[in-house]
Parts: C-alpha cells; structure tokens; sequence
C-alpha cells in the first residue's frame, strides 16, 4: 500500500541520518516493472544544514496517503 511505501522511506531516512550522519536533499522514486517502487537519495552531511528540532527516532506506522484532486497527501507521525 501507499502508506507503507511512505513509511519505508522515512525509515530509510531516518536510518541514514542516525548510521551514516546524512541527510536527504534530493529524493527520486520510480516505478519497478514489478509493480515495486525504487529511489534515491542525494545526500549531504547533517552538520551541513541547520536542525530545527529534535532529530528522529523512528517513525510510527500510522501514515496515511491518499489522492485528491491533482495532489498527493500524506500525513506520517515522527518518533523524536
């Protein structure tokens, strides 16, 4: 589902942030012949850009997705 899609990339962010000490600039998904979705992340080090708060922890798995009108919503609750 499209939430879960959501919630693993964030995991993946987070991941990054508290293992390699980066933090993502650029993100890009494609759409897998398998019905799977790839990325990537451009990166920088997170003493590079100025925190606002408290860093993550992990991610809670109550996102929601959804399409309306022309945009995409999300709605996604951080652990710090």
């Amino acid at each position: 589902a499209d939430a879960d899609v959501l919630v693993a990339l964030l995991d993946e962010v987070v991941y990054h942030l508290d293992v390699d000490g980066v933090v993502p600039v650029e993100v890009t998904l494609s759409d897998g012949e398998d019905g799977s979705v790839t990325g990537t992340f451009g990166v920088v080090p997170a003493g590079a850009v100025e925190p606002t708060g408290a860093g993550p922890k992990g991610i809670v798995r109550d996102a929601e997705v959804a399409r309306r009108g022309p945009a995409w919503r999300a709605s996604v609750t951080v652990d710090v």
